[in-house]
């Protein structure tokens, strides 16, 4: 496209554009609801002729954001790992030093400081609490920073923003973060290889790709999978499904623009930021550019480059227009409410009653309609899993034992291949449980008040969480025995090296088919070989018991068969099979050895497959909580305004009435002079 900024035509429309959003900014504040909705566009306002890009990096916690970011100004300027806080916000600006403005909240005062070196670690780590602490007080938050640093990239009027992660199990994070999108000109939204795209991080997609006019899928991690790019491509498919959306959403129309929307404008790269840091560290050195080409890391600088950067005032003026349209909808509907309440009467008044009793049945005495219910759930599904557990434990015991009689060391170590996948089996299983749990204390919830402010927007709550899924194969025996130079140290020490040594990428696990991953505590959350689990029917023998199941163990199983893939995590084999591998090579007595997998099996199904499953709980319980909260606060802020609107308008006389409808068409015809308005800028900017 030939570039329409640089004519005379081109400067009249932005000024004409100015003009036109002043003017509806002006409307906009002058309705004081309207606040929210108009502060994206003014902080467009501020910046939308400056030939500066803001590109937002995001994506769940620990995907390997900061490593990316450091890897794109080719410097290890932000804190990785664990370490980091994953909560505070951070900017990235071009700069002749590193050099970070901190922003710490103590008290009620912002302290501003600027900091240096090891100093920058300490604001924005775990590990320097300590010394926050220590200068600022005990009640000290750090909220944020701004990061100057040297880089290529960032001069040519780029900023990257680090943001928190955005997945998860909190609804109001999310769109909180949804919210912040609306300042930005790209994204990079960060995902891993083991990590399947969650249909938490679907929902955050589905919200903010509207927000954004550039979107970009990165794949970290690419060093520690072979099969990276295969399984770019699968997540990438995800997101050009209509389906997924469909699924998601209950919207077959909307299903189909997303799937639209990302199959035509987003693509993705796979990258290591591991290997590109690498690389810069090693140049000027011999084959340092051949080692930054493989990392993949010059795809998505390029995209920023040619994509974003070159087109920044393309993406400004379109932004423009769109939160245009959008602040002038919201004006509009805004008008129109006012409009109905003023010639209703009491009709209107009346409406505003009832919709408060509605919203107060919801939040009277601290929610007793409805968190009784959420808290009983989860305490009971928190029991029936420990019963769960209990159960299965004893019938594996005894299964086991009966089979181990008599057998020679190969039938042995054949079953105990078996036996180590009882922890994980358990695990799905008991989850499953959970979530039938809460699923039905979230439909009796719905179905006191179905049409209440509430309950249609509940029903969205029970959509599967197992929508962006991959089912990676087990790993096999010879993948799981260690090499002879290790084989001691992994019987005494579990999972502690061989988890070392899978993350460092020693041993990978293959790719078939998808489904969503599944961990229980024991397990590095990063583990990522799991296998579906058929769904046994009620009374069904449960596997590996030969026996029938009954109580929990039933509820448990009906909960499987109601999932679309029940999914399992294999890993508790790494911290078992080590000491298999020994009884096998030095031959010590099999029945012992046997006994002491099944010891560590029972271990693990009784302690932390229930210890997981119970936090599960809490999780969703507080997830729900969260959702039915924010949803009430919303309808809140609306009552407030209602209540506002019909304090202005109580005993009005017929002059005074009169006199605001005509106030309210004129704003109503200004609206529509500034939408023609802007549709000739659009125009003179898109020829």
């Amino acid at each position: 496209m030939t570039d329409p900024f640089g004519t005379a035509a081109a400067a009249a429309a932005d000024d004409r554009a100015e003009d036109a959003l002043l003017r509806l900014l002006a409307l906009a504040e002058e309705e004081e609801a309207l606040a929210a909705a108009g502060e994206p566009l003014k902080n467009l306002a501020g910046r939308w002729r400056r030939p500066v890009a803001q590109v937002t990096v995001v994506g769940e916690v620990s995907v390997g954001k900061s490593t990316l970011i450091n890897a794109l100004v080719e410097t290890p300027v932000l804190p990785t790992a664990t370490e980091a806080l994953s909560s505070v916000q951070v900017e990235l600006v071009h700069g002749k030093a590193p050099l970070a403005t901190v922003y710490v909240q103590q008290g009620d005062e912002l302290v501003v400081r600027d900091v240096v070196g090891k100093e920058i670690e300490d604001y924005l780590t775990a590990r320097g609490t300590k010394t926050v602490t220590r200068r600022h007080g005990r009640d000290a938050e750090v909220l944020g920073a701004v990061v100057a640093v040297p880089s290529d990239l960032l001069a040519q009027g780029l900023r990257l923003t680090d943001t928190p992660g955005v997945g998860g199990l909190n609804p109001a994070h999310r769109r909180a973060t949804v919210a912040a999108l609306a300042d930005t000109d790209a994204v990079l939204f960060v995902i891993r290889p083991d990590r399947p795209v969650s249909a938490s991080e679907l929902r955050f997609l589905a919200e903010s790709v509207d927000h954004v006019g550039h979107y970009l899928i990165v794949q970290t991690h690419a060093e520690q999978f072979p099969d990276a790019a295969d399984r770019l491509r699968e997540n990438l498919a995800l997101l050009h499904s209509p389906q997924t959306w469909t699924a998601l959403l209950d919207d077959e129309t909307r299903g189909g623009q997303l799937a639209e929307r990302f199959r035509k404008e987003v693509t993705g790269v796979s990258v290591s930021a591991k290997d590109a840091l690498g690389a810069y560290a090693r140049r000027p050195g011999p084959g340092w550019e051949r080692k930054l080409e493989l990392s993949g890391m010059p795809k998505p600088a390029e995209w920023l480059r040619t994509e974003v950067v070159e087109q920044v005032g393309l993406i400004h003026r379109r932004t423009l227009l769109r939160l245009a349209g959008s602040t002038a909808d919201a004006i509009a509907d805004r008008l129109a409410g006012r409009r109905s309440l003023l010639a209703e009467g009491e009709e209107g008044e009346r409406a505003v009653r009832e919709r408060q009793e509605r919203v107060y049945r919801w939040i009277a005495k601290h929610g007793e309609v409805w968190k009784p219910d959420l808290d009983r759930a989860a305490e009971e599904a928190q029991a029936e899993v420990r019963e769960l557990g209990a159960e299965r434990a004893e019938r594996l015991k005894a299964d086991y034992r009966e089979r181990f009689e008599g057998k020679n060391p190969k039938a042995l170590q054949s079953i105990c291949e078996e036996l180590v996948k009882e922890p994980a089996s358990a695990s799905a299983e008991m989850r499953a449980l959970v979530k039938l749990r809460l699923d039905a204390a979230v439909k009796e919830i719905t179905e006191n008040d179905p049409d209440g402010p509430v309950g249609a927007h509940l029903g969205r709550l029970n959509a599967s969480e197992e929508l962006a899924v991959r089912v990676y194969t087990p790993l096999t025996v010879a993948d799981l025995v260690p090499e002879d130079s290790e084989a001691s140290a992994a019987a005494l020490m579990g999972a502690g090296v061989l988890s070392r040594d899978l993350a460092a990428g020693r041993r990978t696990p293959r790719t078939e088919a998808r489904t969503e991953p599944q961990t229980i505590g024991l397990f590095p959350d990063w583990f990522p070989v799991h296998k579906s689990i058929p769904a046994p029917q009620a009374g069904t023998q449960s596997p590996g018991t030969g026996q029938q199941a009954g109580g929990a163990a039933a509820l448990a199983t009906a909960a499987l068969a109601a999932l679309p893939a029940a999914v399992v995590a294999a890993a508790v084999a790494a911290a078992l099979f080590g000491g298999v591998a020994v009884w096998r090579r030095r031959r010590a007595q099999s029945r012992e050895a046997a006994e002491q997998v099944l010891a560590e099996v029972l271990a693990a199904i009784e302690t932390e497959a229930v210890q997981d499953a119970c936090a599960y709980a809490v999780q969703q319980r507080d997830a729900i909580t969260v959702e039915i909260e924010s949803r009430l606060k919303e309808e809140q802020a609306q009552i407030e305004r209602d209540e506002a609107d019909l304090e202005r308008h109580t005993g009005l006389s017929i002059d005074e009435r009169v006199g605001m409808l005509n106030a309210i068409d004129l704003a109503a015809r200004e609206l529509d002079a500034l939408r023609t308005e802007f549709e000739e800028v659009r125009h003179v900017w898109n020829p």
